[in-house]
């Protein structure tokens, strides 16, 4: 899985930070596996169906439905 920063140069963003905080505040609703990716690289990814959180340099997310 994608470890985000500061643990990866490549990394946009604290991808598990991130994904802890929207679980904590209900932001996170949806009914297939989710991955948060720290850049396009997206280490790690699923090999399943899944929602992405793709990290951008603009300080948020693009969101891909993986199949």
């Amino acid at each position: 899985a994608c470890i985000g920063a500061p643990g990866c140069s490549h990394a946009l963003a604290d991808v598990r930070g991130d994904l802890l905080s929207a679980v904590a505040s209900g932001q996170l609703e949806v009914n297939s596996p989710v991955y948060f990716a720290g850049c396009a690289k997206r280490c790690g990814h699923p090999r399943r169906a899944h929602v992405e959180y793709q990290a951008t340099a603009e300080g948020d997310y693009e969101i891909f439905e993986r199949s």
